[in-house]
């Protein structure tokens, strides 16, 4: 489980950096799928799991603050990736949040194991 809430913390903290660097920087080259894997070794932190969710938690704030500004047109402005190619602002939110849901029912499947 630590694992998993390291992984969501970091790919999350990593996403958030990169729809702010498009949105606030006006970047267009954007290494959006680096966000969403992280190399392994970045599970290699002292910080506690739970302090990295929380700081997850502050970050994702801001962000969701930023986009709730975002008019139609920044929505549909384009970034470009090197693996995923150019897409809207838009679907790459949506591949966040498909990648996030599904680390979403992994969680769901590992606690439905804990003993009650």
């Amino acid at each position: 489980m630590r694992e998993l809430v390291l992984h969501v913390s970091e790919t999350g903290a990593a996403v958030d950096a990169a729809i702010r660097h498009a949105c606030l920087d006006g970047a267009v080259e954007v290494d959006a799928r680096a966000a969403l894997e992280p190399p392994v070794e970045a599970h290699e932190t002292t910080t506690p799991a739970l302090e990295k969710l929380e700081d997850l938690h502050r970050v994702r704030r801001r962000t969701l603050d930023l986009l709730r500004g975002l008019t139609p047109a920044d929505w549909d402005r384009v970034i470009s990736d090197p693996a995923l190619g150019d897409l809207s602002l838009l679907d790459f939110c949506r591949l966040v949040a498909a990648h996030e849901m599904g680390h979403l029912s992994q969680v769901r499947n590992l606690t439905a194991l804990l003993p009650d």
